[in-house]
């Protein structure tokens, strides 16, 4: 079926093509729409590495498995960044950041029951030393919300995991007041 132009709008143009409806290279689209999400973090695609400071983080795969707004579906298989930074207590430079983390961790232990416990820095390779944390996370399924964030630096919209509802006070996963 031909446009007004004479042209087959979202149809198969010659040599199997198919029409470019909409393209800005100037825009990167986020890899996810803000809302909440039925998630799994991803077995044995874990990473433990230092910062550029030398703190460990963990950085789990999270995969999208069912969103709450059926307006999201098409994004449901998206496998997203979740990381955790470990910063020393004594270091007073990275209070906030430490908060923030801690934070997050007490999120995440809510929801899949863990016991935080297992996170202990004996020996001088903290890789070794986050390993039960790691295999006690990878494989849980837990709720999850993304939120859009813009680099200021780029300009590019990103997508934030969080494990509890932006804006609320609430328990994770529960609806409870804490």
């Amino acid at each position: 079926m031909s446009g007004s132009n004479g042209h087959n709008p979202g149809g198969i143009l010659a040599n199997g093509y198919k029409r470019v409806g909409s393209f800005d290279a100037g825009t990167i689209p986020p890899d996810a729409p803000e809302g909440q999400w039925e998630a799994t973090i991803v077995r044995n695609k874990t990473t433990v590495k230092p910062t550029s400071a030398g703190d460990p983080r963990v950085r789990f795969l999270v995969r999208l498995d069912t969103a709450e707004d059926d307006a999201n579906e098409s994004y449901q298989g998206t496998v997203l960044d979740l990381a955790f930074i470990f910063f020393d207590d004594n270091d007073a430079s990275k209070r906030r950041g430490s908060k923030m983390n801690k934070t997050k961790l007490q999120d995440l232990a809510r929801q899949i029951n863990l016991d935080l416990g297992i996170i202990k820095f004996t020996t001088d390779d903290p890789a070794e030393d986050l390993k039960a944390f790691v295999e006690a996370v990878e494989g849980q399924k837990l709720t999850v919300w993304t939120q859009h964030r813009r680099n200021k630096e780029t300009g590019e919209v990103q997508v934030e995991v969080n494990l509890r509802k932006p804006g609320s006070y609430t328990t994770p996963g529960s609806g409870t007041r804490e």
